[in-house]
């Protein structure tokens, strides 16, 4: 079992950068920022961006680009990708906690034959190309409070947003697509005695495509 978690903004170094490029030209960013506000208030800033694009040289009918086994194709999809989050961590220090997080991925995907002008209209009878545009926005987290009793007794709210847009096209077909997600979780949990537990809730869902 793998357990991933993101970095806590409390324990995380006081600034993370790392960047390279490979022998492909790929260029790849990240960036981890921490801010402690308050007693209270604690915050993570993370930022991604990766570029794998070059300019395609239509005149000539080739592209900058790696085809090793000469098929025509683009071996690695081109790729623009940033991706900023923003992690809240609140505590009262009393029994009320929060940890929130916000999270924006933008992209572009272009791939197809290597002479395909992205330039152009999407139909083309004479190459193949495909170019896939993401816009995800993500809000996500949960609050909870531990009541003052003498057994352990807590309430807590789960909670997730998400909503995804694409566009673009394959060939001579163009593509749209959007996702709207809500996901809430209302848990109540008290300990009766050293081996049991109640733990009752509600639940809603919100789906649309």
């Amino acid at each position: 079992m793998i357990n991933v978690d993101l970095k806590d903004p409390e324990k995380a170094d006081k600034l993370f950068v790392n960047a390279y490029i490979d022998q492909n030209l790929k260029k790849e960013i990240n960036l981890d920022k921490p801010f402690k506000l308050s007693d209270q208030w604690t915050s993570l800033l993370s930022v991604h961006a990766d570029d794998i694009s070059m300019n395609i040289d239509t005149s000539s009918r080739s592209m900058l680009r790696i085809d090793e086994n000469d098929d025509t194709f683009i071996d690695m999809p081109l790729v623009t990708n940033i991706s900023i989050l923003n992690k809240w961590k609140y505590d009262n220090h009393k029994g009320l906690r929060s940890w929130n997080t916000f999270k924006y991925l933008t992209e572009e995907r272009k791939g197809g034959q290597t002479f395909f002008d992205f330039k152009r209209d999407f139909v083309d009878s004479n190459a193949y190309g495909q170019n896939l545009n993401t816009n995800r926005f993500e809000f996500y987290g949960k609050t909870g409070y531990i009541l003052p009793s003498a057994t352990y007794n807590s309430i807590g709210l789960q909670y997730s947003i998400i909503n995804h847009r694409q566009n673009g096209f394959y060939g001579f077909k163009k593509y749209e697509g959007k996702q709207e997600n809500i996901n809430l979780r209302l848990v109540y949990n008290r300990k009766i005695n050293e081996h049991n537990s109640i733990n009752s809730g509600l639940s809603y869902k919100y789906y649309q495509i």
